[in-house]
């Protein structure tokens, strides 16, 4: 309940800042209206709110940079689908940005969502300008050329390759969505006024493990038809992915002990609650969708 508490706190606090911030007065504005509005998980704003909870801290303390961590995933979400990309026609069970409008206003929709969750966190009434100044640079670090665009052109790169090995496709989970997942723990963590970077790296290195382990499970659900994705788009496209690799009790294996290493690390930080979070990883594993 205390989840279901929180995604519904987000979801309201989403709608109300995309209502304010893109009105559909134009174009632009009513595609990204509808990209930031289809139901995803939500799994990266949600982890931001609930380590910011763990650590003592607020959920209104951490809301613009869940808000914000979700515009650039969603930003990465819009760009990938596109033609030029993965060439998907379905996110979030609903039809693309690119084909719902058009293959330019959906290269627009990302570009605008990636600028304008840093002016977000800029504007913030609830952070001190070393908060915000260390969630730019968290952020800008996670998700550009050193984490998740370099897994994104890994996995473009190993796309109908053999040559790989494993280190190579953990290198594209690591990046591509271990990356983001690692930069919501740091933000939760410095939304409850955490500073020190050595706590911060561990936070992150949490968010790592966390998100190898989402990956694969995603890797298993490719041949799902309740993600809300095409069906079985990673193995007609070639992708690099563990099942490519692995056999299926293999990867859940990987996953499981990805989990567990994310848990231990978990209960060596001095949190003040943990039960939702950690309820929360072990649900990610076990998902069917």
């Amino acid at each position: 309940m205390e989840l279901e508490n929180l995604r519904q706190y987000f979801e309201s606090k989403l709608r109300e800042f995309t209502e304010k911030e893109y009105p559909k007065n134009s174009r632009l504005s009513e595609a990204i209206f509808y990209a930031l509005c289809g139901q995803g998980k939500r799994v990266r704003p949600l982890l931001v709110l609930m380590m910011c909870e763990s650590l003592g801290g607020k959920k209104e303390q951490a809301i613009e940079a869940a808000i914000a961590l979700e515009m650039i995933h969603t930003y990465s979400l819009v760009h990938d689908d596109m033609p030029l990309l993965d060439n998907d026609s379905l996110r979030r069970g609903r039809k693309t940005v690119h084909v719902v409008y058009d293959e330019q206003t959906a290269l627009l929709v990302g570009n605008s969502l990636l600028t304008d969750a840093f002016f977000l966190l800029t504007k913030s009434e609830n952070l001190s300008s070393l908060q915000k100044e260390q969630m730019v640079g968290e952020l800008s670090l996670a998700s550009g050329s050193k984490g998740m665009l370099l897994g994104q052109s890994l996995d473009l790169y190993w796309t109908s390759r053999n040559d790989y090995t494993k280190e190579d496709l953990d290198h594209i989970h690591l990046k591509k969505t271990g990356a983001l997942l690692g930069c919501a723990c740091a933000l939760g963590s410095i939304a409850a006024g955490i500073s020190d970077q050595s706590f911060l790296d561990s936070c992150k290195k949490l968010g790592e493990l966390v998100g190898q382990s989402f990956q694969i499970t995603d890797d298993l659900l490719d041949e799902s038809d309740k993600t809300g994705k095409s069906l079985g788009k990673d193995k007609e496209q070639d992708k690099l992915t563990y099942l490519k690799i692995y056999d299926k009790r293999t990867c859940e294996k990987e996953a499981r002990d990805l989990t567990a290493e994310a848990l231990s690390v978990f209960s060596s930080l001095p949190l003040v609650h943990s039960h939702p979070l950690s309820s929360f990883f072990s649900s990610l594993l076990d998902r069917k969708f």
